[in-house]
């Protein structure tokens, strides 16, 4: 398995400051750049290539919070984390709010699918307000909560940079904040992706 961190010089922690993970990046990236590779042989250019969807790949799963930590979890551990699909107790309340305005944004879009002329597109987008207003204070709900999610994720960063090498309890609560933040992903896209179509003419 390939080691992200190690290929992007990035220290091996939940936590990465994007900057200098956005700086190694290019600076690795650049030397392999197709672009630099138009007059190279078949064999160099498929190297090229190969280095640049790798360094590539590195930099988008250690950007994202979710992949990064499930990345160093299997680094750590060897394993890949379990995909739990039971909802969090304490998100189950958010969990059916999203639910809820996700079924009545459907059965509003295809209530109003036919909607042709620009009058009646116009008059959809004025009804389709207390739905989007809706969606919109829950995507403030999930906004707040990755917030919080992010701000544990910041103290397991710090608790892991205090401790020596046993990282085995911390770990397990990343494997877990892991699973907060996919949830927490899935559901604004859900609403995100309903707001879009809302506001589409």
């Amino acid at each position: 398995m390939i080691d992200f961190f190690l290929l992007l010089d990035q220290p091996r922690q939940p936590w990465v400051v994007e900057e200098r993970l956005h700086a190694a990046f290019l600076e690795r990236s650049r030397q392999c750049h197709p672009d630099r590779f138009h007059e190279a042989d078949p064999l160099e250019k498929r190297e090229a290539h190969d280095r640049y969807v790798e360094l590539n790949s590195a930099y988008h799963q250690l950007k994202e919070h979710r992949s990064r930590l499930l990345h160093l979890i299997q680094l750590e551990t060897g394993n890949t984390p379990a995909d739990v699909q039971e909802i969090p107790h304490d998100t189950t309340d958010l969990f059916m709010q999203v639910g809820q305005a996700c079924r009545e944004a459907d059965q509003f879009l295809k209530a109003h699918a036919n909607a042709a002329s620009s009058i009646l597109k116009a008059q959809r987008l004025i009804q389709a307000r207390p739905v989007l207003a809706r969606c919109q204070t829950i995507l403030q709900s999930l906004e707040a909560w990755q917030g919080k999610l992010v701000e544990v994720l910041q103290q397991h960063n710090e608790s892991w940079l205090a401790s020596d090498s046993n990282h085995g309890k911390l770990l397990s609560d990343l494997e877990q904040l892991s699973r907060l933040l996919s949830y927490q992903d899935r559901w604004t896209r859900q609403i995100k992706e309903r707001m879009f179509l809302l506001t589409s003419p």
